[in-house]
This record gives structure tokens, sequence and C-alpha cells, in this order.
């Protein structure tokens, strides 16, 4: 978007009843003042991406913000002032949130029950009194988050997952040491490993943590951490490589076309297939089947 000083941009990159991720870009021509507001309460994640940010979020405060930093504060009607203090490429990551979002880390991060309890539907809040410096893993998931090439009903689990990941880090590095670790009982042992065998066997059906949430009864973050404590691998990449896995099967064993097999799979588009397919294979499914690789 054009305006008198330069260009805007607003992403939309992701978005579900949990949250709304958006990636603004700002290229300024000469130092200049934006304001941003929202009529609903949300939690948000901010997080500075390309250079010096000025913000004021009212009723919290001033905040300066270096690239790889982090702030994350409850408002009830989101309002800020961002001070760009010379020409420039100024770039952000915003995650909004509904404060339920919350309830799937709360029984594991003790701070956020203090945090919860200043929230009074009127007053601002802040996680942290200062920015934080985001360490290598959350950045790497922002990133993940950023160039994800999958589309359809992919992109949303995996936007899922990834918001999860990036919040599980935020609450994890406000929490210092002091998180509770995930302790499964047998029961729950067992439905997340009868979990594992459904998703093997329905390779065309799209599940959302939500969704595998609520099918066994255990609290997504819980899902979530159990699943990879158990099997060794993230949901959405469990899926991945069994997909990957049968796709490999049938390009040697049958004569199903790509588009079959792209479908039968789980794909929605042939291009997230092949794109997939190669990122973990190394060779397109077309080279895969005409070189016979075992």
């Amino acid at each position: 978007m054009n305006y008198n000083n330069g260009e805007l941009l607003f992403q939309c990159i992701a978005e579900s009843n949990d949250y709304a991720v958006w990636y603004n870009v700002f290229s300024l021509e000469k130092d200049d003042m934006l304001e941003s507001h929202c009529d609903t309460p949300k939690l948000v994640f901010r997080i500075a991406l390309d250079n010096l940010l000025n913000v004021e979020v009212k009723q919290l405060g001033q905040f300066v913000l270096s690239p790889g930093q982090f702030l994350l504060f409850y408002h009830p009607y989101p309002e800020s002032a961002f001070q760009f203090r010379d020409s420039g490429i100024y770039a952000t990551l915003d995650i909004a949130m509904p404060i339920e979002y919350l309830n799937h880390f709360v029984d594991y991060y003790p701070v956020l029950k203090e945090f919860m309890g200043k929230i009074n539907g009127s007053t601002p809040v802040s996680l942290t009194s200062a920015p934080v410096d985001a360490p290598m893993t959350l950045l790497d998931c922002i990133d993940k988050l950023l160039h994800c090439n999958y589309m359809g009903s992919l992109r949303g689990m995996y936007a899922d997952a990834r918001v999860m990941d990036i919040m599980t880090e935020v609450f994890t590095i406000a929490h210092g040491s002091n998180r509770s670790e995930i302790a499964l009982t047998h029961e729950e042992r067992q439905r997340i490993m009868a979990l594992k065998d459904l998703l093997a066997e329905n390779l065309d059906t799209h599940y959302t943590i939500k969704d595998l949430s609520r099918m066994i009864y255990i609290n997504e973050y819980k899902l979530k951490k159990g699943f990879q404590l158990l099997t060794g691998s993230s949901i959405f990449d469990y899926q991945l490589s069994r997909r990957i896995q049968v796709a490999q099967q049938w390009l040697r064993e049958t004569e199903l076309s790509l588009e079959e097999i792209a479908t039968a799979t789980g794909y929605q588009y042939l291009s997230s297939f092949i794109a997939a397919f190669k990122q973990r294979v190394g060779i397109t499914p077309a080279a895969y089947r005409k070189n016979g690789v075992l």
C-alpha cells in the first residue's frame, strides 16, 4: 500500500479461531509516526524483525525493540503508536490471540496464572516489564512460519503447530526454570499411541491439533508435548513423514498417477505434494519413479 511517505505492507499470513499472524513491513522515506488500533480485547505477541522499533502501547508505555526482541501483552483495545526515527525498512511480526488461548499453557507455566490474574478486562498487562531477546530457537520458528510453502489445509495445520511452538518458547523464556514438566498417565500414553495409529491409517484426512485434542480428551499443549515425548516427532512432522513414506511405496509399486497419490496422501494441490516430496527425498516424485529409487 502506497502512502505519502513510502510503502506499507500488512499481510495476514495465517489465521484461525485461535490466532491471526500479521507480517508488517514499513518502507519509509523520512521520519514518521503511524498508529494502529483494534476494537476487541487481544493478547498480542510482537517482535521486531528489521530495524529498531520505537512503539508506544497505550497505557503500558514506550518500548524500544531491537531486531529479535519481543513483547507479549494483553490489551482490552490494543492501540499502538509506532515512531520511526529514520528512513528505511522496518519489519515486525504480530500474533493476536484471544486471552483463552493461554488456557492451553497455564497448567504448565505458573507465571501465566499470575499474568492472567492481573487481567480484569479493562487494564492492559505486559508479561514482562521490558522487551526480551528471542533465542535462535524462537527465531527459527518464526522463520519457518514466514516461509511456509504448504497450501490449503496443510498450511493451516503447519501454522497451528508453529504458533504453538512460538508461544511455548515465549512462555519458557518468561518462566526460566520454573516450568512444570509434562506428566502422562498410563491411560494418556495409550490414547496418544492410539492416535498415532489413527494418523498413520488416515493420511487423506486433515486433523488440527484442536480436533485431535477433543478426540482423545487431552489438552492441546499436553498432547503436542506428549506426542513428541512418546514418538520423538511432532504431530505435523509424523504425518508428513508417513505421507511421504507411503507416496514412495506407491510410486515404486503402483501405476497410480501423481495426482492420485497426492490426493490419497492428503495433498489438496499437486504442487504442494511435489514440493513436500522434494524437500524430504531430494528429488521430485516423477524423478523418483523414473529412477526406480528404492
